[in-house]
C-alpha cells in the first residue's frame, strides 16, 4: 500500500510520519485490498484532526476522520475506524460476488417468472392480489 501523507496547518514531522506508517501497516493484512491512501494530517487550536482516503481494487474510496487533543491518538483512533471499515467493505464485496454469480445462474429461471407475474398484474390491472371479477365489480 503506497501512502501519501500531508500536514495542513502544520509540519509533519519525521516521527508522525513513522508512526503513522507503522500504524497503517496493520491495515495491510486485508489481503492488499487498498492500493492507495492519502493521509491529511490538520491543527486547529488545540483539536488535531487525521483523514485518510483509502482507494481500493474494486474502486471504491472509503474515507476515515478521527479528532484528538494529541495527534498520535488521533491516528490510533483512525487507525481503528479504517480496520472496521475496511472489514465491512471486504465482506461486502465478497457477498456481492456471490450473489452477482447467484443471479446470474437463476436469471433465466426465477427472476423471469416474476418479472413475468408482475407484468400479468399490470396489465390485468389487479391491485394486492384481487381477482378479475373483484376489480370488474368495483368498476375499475
Amino acid at each position: 500500500m503506497q501512502i501519501t501523507i500531508t500536514g495542513r496547518h502544520t509540519s509533519v514531522t519525521d516521527a508522525m510520519k513513522t508512526y503513522a506508517t507503522e500504524k497503517f501497516a496493520k491495515l495491510e493484512r486485508h489481503d492488499d485490498l487498498v492500493t492507495t491512501a492519502e493521509l491529511v494530517m490538520d491543527v486547529e487550536k488545540t483539536r488535531h484532526w487525521v483523514e485518510m482516503i483509502a482507494h481500493t481494487k474494486v474502486g471504491d474510496r472509503i474515507v476515515g476522520k478521527a479528532e484528538h487533543t494529541d495527534m498520535y491518538a488521533a491516528i490510533d483512533l483512525l487507525v481503528e475506524k479504517m480496520d472496521r471499515q475496511l472489514k465491512k467493505h471486504k465482506e461486502m464485496v465478497k457477498v456481492e460476488r456471490k450473489h452477482g454469480a447467484r443471479g446470474r445462474v437463476s436469471a433465466g429461471g426465477s427472476e423471469q417468472a416474476g418479472r413475468g407475474e408482475a407484468l400479468a398484474t399490470r396489465e390485468t390491472g389487479s391491485r394486492s392480489g384481487e381477482t378479475e371479477e373483484e376489480l370488474e365489480e368495483e368498476g375499475v
